[in-house]
């Protein structure tokens, strides 16, 4: 029996990795086999390496504001880990992913204004991932709202060893982030793989913990 594919999204500060953490815990108290995976894979990929490039604002202005060719360094990093991903799911484990393919159209449409360029755009990231590099595709996507306001703060609250220092070119960019925010929203409106949980109840921050009890309501397998 195949496993499940289970990626969290969200824009950046959102509090994705620590929900990935609470989920991966919470698979193993209740004795499910599982596997955990982050993108990018900044250290173990050679893709994932030129991410952290990208990220770090090596290849200038010109590239990073453009959408296609930063989306397809992140698209390779993913393949080059879409076999073991495949192998787990192929025996059995229910893997958890903290960010994964809607990354990039979080991200990268977030950089387009035009509606129809959006569409295209959309389009062509399936065809890249799915068709062409045919990695595996989630089963839910649990994308975590917060707004901007929570998540400006929050993200870069540490040093980022693979860029240097706490916020990377997205994370410093407030327009982007609200942006890439309305990108998720729609994502989370048009696919009904894709489980939108509110970080934020009655204008208050919900604690991590209230957020995976959300989450694994919802989720039991």
């Amino acid at each position: 029996m195949s496993g499940k594919f289970i990626v969290i999204e969200g824009i950046d500060g959102s509090g994705k990795s620590i929900q990935a953490r609470f989920l991966l815990n919470r698979f193993k108290k209740e004795k499910c086999k599982v596997k955990f995976i982050k993108f990018p894979q900044y250290e173990k990929n050679y893709w994932g390496g030129i991410v952290a490039k990208y990220l770090r604002g090596e290849f200038g202005k010109i590239i990073s504001g453009d959408a296609c060719l930063p989306s397809m360094f992140y698209a390779l990093d993913r393949w080059e880990s879409a076999g073991k991903i495949s192998r787990w799911l192929k025996n059995g484990y229910t893997i958890v992913c903290d960010r994964y393919a809607d990354s990039n159209k979080i991200h990268q449409l977030a950089k387009i204004k035009k509606k129809k360029e959006k569409i295209f755009m959309e389009h062509w990231l399936d065809l890249l991932e799915y068709d062409i590099l045919k990695i595996p595709r989630p089963d839910t996507v649990v994308y975590l709202d917060m707004p901007v306001k929570f998540a400006f703060k929050f993200s870069g609250g540490r040093n980022r060893k693979y860029i240097g220092r706490k916020k990377d070119i997205h994370e410093a960019d407030i327009k982007h982030l609200r942006n890439a925010r309305k990108v998720g929203l729609d994502l989370c409106k048009r696919y009904e793989h894709f489980l939108k949980i509110n970080s934020v109840e009655n204008s208050k921050l919900l604690t991590p913990e209230e957020i995976h009890k959300k989450i694994w309501s919802f989720l039991k397998i």
